[in-house]
């Protein structure tokens, strides 16, 4: 049947797993779509396919760890060098940022600090506040973080980056939830 076929595809697109559903540019001129050894990131989504159905499973597990309403922790576990970072940054991510019903805000690497480090917190946080408008030094999160009362700081910053996630949220539908705040963990 033609028109369900139709709808299957009108609901890949609104999902971002239909063939050009994310656009690629090379970070510089001559760059080719293989990053060799490197992780794909979220700039190379428009470049990262065959995952598809990973992508859509990961989603409904998130869909599905949202409604529960519950303490919530996805885990990608796979060999080394299966990809997980790649499906995480190039897959997962780009995807969430699309889905209202989630704000992803920071993925994060511990290596080199998790706070205070070029993947830690303030730097990773900066720029979900600035997408909206409200300008965070990294600096500041990372001295907030430090802090006798991190953990409630922590929750802070959390809670006002998922206001500013519903307040535009709320722009086109007055009653919709609160999205979801996300924080990854890539190894």
């Amino acid at each position: 049947n033609i028109q369900a076929l139709m709808s299957i595809k009108t609901r890949l697109e609104d999902l971002g797993l239909a063939p050009g559903s994310f656009e690629w540019k090379p970070a510089k001129a001559g760059d080719g779509p293989y990053p060799g050894l490197a992780a794909f990131g979220e700039n190379d989504a428009g470049i990262y396919f065959g995952r598809e159905a990973d992508l859509m499973a990961g989603m409904t597990k998130l869909r599905v760890m949202r409604k529960r309403r519950a303490p919530r922790l996805l885990a990608i576990v796979a060999a080394s060098g299966a990809g997980k970072s790649s499906y995480l940054r190039a897959g997962l991510w780009p995807r969430l940022q699309r889905d209202p019903d989630f704000a992803p805000l920071a993925i994060l690497r511990p290596a080199l600090g998790i706070l205070s480090g070029p993947d830690g917190v303030g730097r990773r946080m900066a720029p979900f506040f600035a997408h909206f408008g409200k300008t965070k030094v990294p600096g500041d999160i990372n001295a907030q973080l430090t802090g006798i009362s991190a953990t409630s700081a922590l929750s802070s910053l959390i809670a006002e980056a998922t206001a500013l996630a519903a307040t535009a949220r709320r722009a086109g539908d007055p009653d919709a939830r609160p999205p979801a705040p996300l924080i990854a963990i890539d190894q």
